[in-house]
């Protein structure tokens, strides 16, 4: 089961003091003790919520920690667990849609939303902004739309019609409950006098979003451009595995980090804010989805003319190597087995097993607890050495199937030298360890 399925549960949304004991207990699992302050105003809002799905009419204060306490835990817990069945969803986004600022080499940006209803009845609901990096729906600023039949509405700068600040964000169109969906088309450009030039924003779905296991790639721009990275993350959040080769195909930098849930987040200093070096022309960049669910987008802005263009991230699936390779995991968690198996690929094989060429290892091999390391890699406590030091996190799921869930199990709980002691402190470790490779 999810962390989102477990927070949603709703016989323990109907029961505040469970639902506050329940969220404290999954901070805690994050590696955050919450204030009594932060307790008190999460009750406030567990009890709002049951008040909720009993039938009457709250709306849960919001606490002042709330955007802070969010934030600290990274993941985007609360964001994701507030939520109560039934409320009004979003059902349209546009990532790109919404700025009000002033940008680099004398840019200045502003946006325009138009919603448009085909059908022969009113349409209501909400036109909201989220300011990139905030999460919906705590975040979001709203004003109601009403559209006749056949009507066209147009919002010119909305994100000056809803902030007083500068910033940029997402645009969200969030129907009354029952209502179809507008039509939405969002643009954000230069304003250059009279002159305007920029670029669409892609308009996103909840089936839109990429699932973990997804990779998505692009190219960057040539010389005299910037590219500014976006990624638009579902309810659950995501973590991203990135990884930059020049054009020639080496240079390779891995990154991996996490975002929080129903927001865009963009990365303003540019590629090289994600990698920490100024990428080289005509590079490539890849995504991968570790955890969660997001799409990733780069705006593309010509430094002397400032004109924007934005490059979304292509989903492909890596090439296959020369082998079928499986391997099944086998542990014990408090007494009870569990099996997962995965197939990972022959690069992953040659860091865990220290082999230049996983055809030498052709056939099935066994590792078990009692096994004692020698001159190749042949026992447990080495793969799992391998594991934890070699590989990159996305490696690590790809090895694994789970690398959250796997975690415990290539721990060395008591700091006895051994992933696969029967008597850790946790009682959740390795039993065997099978790798079966096969020439296709």
């Amino acid at each position: 089961m999810s962390l989102d399925e477990k927070v949603r549960n709703e016989s323990i949304l109907a029961d505040p003091e469970r639902r506050v004991a329940r969220m404290r207990q999954l901070m805690e699992r994050q590696g955050y003790e919450p204030t009594d302050e932060e307790l008190r105003h999460l009750r406030i809002i567990a009890e709002a919520n049951a008040r909720v799905l009993a039938g009457a009419s709250a709306q849960p204060e919001k606490p002042s920690f709330f955007t802070r306490l969010r934030r600290r835990l990274g993941l985007g817990l609360l964001a994701a667990s507030l939520l109560v069945p039934g409320a009004a969803r979003a059902t349209q986004l546009a990532p790109l849609g919404a700025a009000h600022a002033n940008g680099l080499y004398g840019s200045v940006w502003r946006d325009r939303t138009q919603l448009r209803n085909p059908y022969s009845t009113t349409l209501t609901g909400e036109i909201c902004v989220v300011p990139r990096g905030e999460s919906y729906p705590d975040a979001a600023a709203c004003e109601a739309y009403s559209l006749a039949p056949g009507t066209t509405a147009v919002y010119d700068d909305l994100w000056g019609r809803l902030f007083a600040n500068d910033g940029a964000g997402t645009v969200w169109v969030v129907p009354d409950d029952g209502q179809e969906d507008p039509i939405l088309f969002s643009s954000v450009f230069n304003k250059n006098g009279e002159a305007e030039f920029g670029s669409t924003s892609q308009v996103l779905t909840p089936d839109d979003y990429a699932p973990a296991g997804t990779t998505l790639g692009t190219i960057l721009s040539p010389e005299g451009y910037r590219d500014s990275p976006f990624v638009a993350t579902g309810p659950d959040g995501a973590t991203i595995e990135w990884t930059y080769t020049n054009s020639a195909g080496g240079n390779k930098v891995v990154v991996t980090e996490s975002y929080v849930p129903n927001t865009t987040f963009q990365y303003t200093g540019g590629v090289q804010q994600l990698l920490g070096f100024e990428p080289e022309p005509n590079a490539s960049l890849d995504a991968r989805i570790l955890e969660g669910s997001a799409r990733v987008f780069a705006s593309s802005n010509n430094n002397t003319s400032n004109d924007n263009a934005i490059r979304k991230f292509r989903e492909y699936t890596p090439t296959a190597g020369a082998y079928d390779i499986t391997v099944q995991i086998n542990v014990s968690d408090n007494g009870q087995g569990y099996s997962q198996t995965t197939h990972p690929s022959e690069g992953i094989i040659q860091k865990v097993w220290q082999v230049n060429d996983v055809g030498v290892m052709e056939g099935s091999h066994t590792y078990y607890c009692y096994d004692l390391p020698g001159g190749a890699v042949n026992s447990l406590d080495e793969i799992a050495h391998n594991y934890n030091v070699r590989l990159t996190p996305g490696e690590q799921q790809e090895f694994s199937g789970d690398r959250g869930g796997f975690a415990p199990f290539v721990n060395d709980s008591d700091g006895d030298g051994s992933v696969c002691d029967p008597d850790e402190p946790d009682h959740q470790y390795l039993t065997r360890i099978q790798l079966t490779i096969a020439k296709k």
